[in-house]
């Protein structure tokens, strides 16, 4: 069993490690599901320790998420990505 699970991956017993590597180079399928379920069960900081704003920009459209979440990412990476929001995630995370 993983003593470095990511706190999103309860009920599977891969690593941070195993996540990073999934994220690049995982089948596509293997991408989306983990990015839906970073976006849906991940804290703010570990979203941000895996993927970016264009990252998830570029796999929006594909990914199986409820619409109202959904809706809501599309609306906070036009913000943060087109916009002039001063409100942009901090993607420089410390690790405790």
């Amino acid at each position: 069993m993983s003593t470095n699970r990511p706190s999103f991956l309860w009920d599977y017993d891969l690593s941070a490690e195993d996540v990073r590597r999934v994220l690049a180079t995982g089948t596509a399928v293997e991408q989306r599901w983990l990015i839906e379920r970073i976006l849906m069960q991940a804290r703010w900081d570990e979203i941000w320790s895996y993927l970016t704003p264009q990252r998830i920009r570029e796999v929006l459209p594909e990914l199986k998420l409820p619409l109202h979440v959904k809706g809501t990412w599309a609306r906070a990476l036009e913000l943060w990505l087109d916009g002039d929001c001063r409100c942009k995630p901090t993607l420089q995370i410390e690790r405790r």
